[in-house]
C-alpha cells in the first residue's frame, strides 16, 4: 500500500525494453515519499488506539517497514545506473533516512 507505486514502476520496467528516465524515477520516488508522509501517521495512531502495546505494535510493523525498505532498495538499483546529476535530482532517500523515516512518522 505504502509503497505500491515503486512497485507497479519496478514491474513495469522489467517488461519495459528501454530504461527509465531520471523524469519517472523523481516522479515515482516523490509519489512514494510524499504517500509515506501522508498515511504513516494515520496507520501508526490506528494501530495504537486498538492494539495500544508498544511492543505489539512494532512486531506488527516490522513487515511493513521491511517491504517499503526492501522497494526503495530495489528502486534505488535502477537508480544507481544513472548519471551522478540525475540521481542527485531524483533524490532517493537512503535505507537510513527511510529507517528515521518510518521510526518517526
Amino acid at each position: 500500500m505504502l509503497s505500491s507505486p515503486i512497485h507497479a514502476f519496478l514491474a513495469t520496467i522489467e517488461t519495459s525494453a528501454t530504461p527509465p528516465t531520471m523524469e519517472q524515477c523523481r516522479n515515482v520516488v516523490s509519489e512514494t515519499t510524499q504517500r509515506i508522509s501522508s498515511k504513516l501517521p494515520g496507520i501508526k495512531k490506528t494501530m495504537n488506539l486498538y492494539l495500544a502495546n508498544p511492543d505489539t505494535e512494532a512486531i506488527l510493523f516490522r513487515p511493513i517497514r521491511g517491504q517499503i525498505l526492501n522497494q526503495f532498495c530495489n528502486l534505488r538499483k535502477v537508480i544507481d545506473k544513472m548519471e551522478e546529476e540525475d540521481k542527485f535530482i531524483i533524490n532517493c532517500p537512503s535505507p537510513e533516512q527511510l529507517t528515521m523515516t518510518l521510526a518517526y512518522n
